[in-house]
Parts: structure tokens; sequence; C-alpha cells
């Protein structure tokens, strides 16, 4: 890893399951950090752009901290709007070692258990249905991480090793 970041190469071998994804205590106070400084900053009720207020036309509107996890979930519902054939076992997993890799980084506040779900997740090889098709807005993987966020929360589907889709919240065995 060079200054906390993976490079391509080391995100292919981990997608392709020849490579763990450690994450250093380096990364790990950057996102407990930046966790802590954003739940102060909701208790403190700051305006915080899609947190504690609405989206688009509606980043005036205030929401009340207590229905922000609401906010979220139905964000994540909006956004799940993929189609067609799932994304390859290798393609969703360089997905998600992406997503952590950004995530450690320690700027987005991201709940230090989710860091730890989707190392999990890579580490025994469990995987979310990620639809091929569909995507809203410029940078194209909104969709896509929907899905992923979708499938932690345990809704949707997931496969482990490229077995058989089961649903996110059953628990898998073998």
């Amino acid at each position: 890893m060079d200054n906390g970041r993976r490079s391509l190469e080391e995100i292919e071998k981990i997608a392709l399951g020849r490579r763990s994804l450690a994450i250093s205590p380096q990364e790990e106070r950057a996102v407990a950090k930046a966790h802590a400084f954003l739940c102060e900053a909701i208790d403190q009720r700051r305006r915080i752009y899609g947190v504690t207020t609405g989206y688009g036309p509606l980043a005036t509107t205030n929401v009340d901290p207590r229905q922000s996890a609401l906010l979220q979930q139905n964000l994540v519902y909006h956004l799940c709007s993929g189609v067609g054939e799932p994304l390859s076992h290798q393609h969703v997993r360089a997905m998600m070692v992406a997503r952590l890799t950004s995530l450690v980084q320690g700027h987005s506040g991201a709940n230090p258990v989710l860091i730890g779900r989707l190392q999990a997740w890579l580490e025994v090889d469990m995987v979310p249905e990620v639809p091929a098709q569909g995507t809203v807005g410029a940078s194209g993987d909104l969709t896509p991480l929907a899905h992923l966020a979708r499938a932690l929360s345990g809704e949707g589907r997931v496969s482990l090793r490229g077995g058989r889709w089961v649903p996110a919240a059953m628990p898998i065995t073998n």
C-alpha cells in the first residue's frame, strides 16, 4: 500500500481472491475519527447535505436527526434501480475493494462497523447481487453501490464463494 492507497494491481489481487485486504491501524483511526466527527455534527444539528438536509431541491429542508437513518435507507431504495444479469463475482469484489479503500481514507464518516462488515465479506468471499445495467448520476457508481448498501443492510441477495443467491438476511452455512 502506498500512502494509504491501494494500487490497481492490489485491488485486482484482492478481487480475484489472491490476497486479503488488511486495514492499517492508521486507517482504523482515520475512520473512527471521521465517524465521531460526523456523529457530533449530527448531534449539533449542523447542516450536512443529505444527512441533516434533503437532496437536490430539498437541500434547504432540515431533516430531524432521528429521521436521518430513514433518509439514508430511502436513498438506497431510490438508487436500487439496476436491471439485467448480475455483474461477475470478481467485478463485485473489485467494486467492494475500491469502495472500502475509499472509505478507510477517513473522509466519509463511515461507521467502523460498516468497514468491518465489508472486510469480513471480502474475507469469506461473500458478494451482493449487483445488476449489470442501469445507473443514476454522472459517475455511474450510485446504482451498483446502492445494491451493495442494501445487501449490507440485510436486504437483497448475496452469494458465498460464487454459490447460489440467497437472501442477504439469511445466514449462509457451508
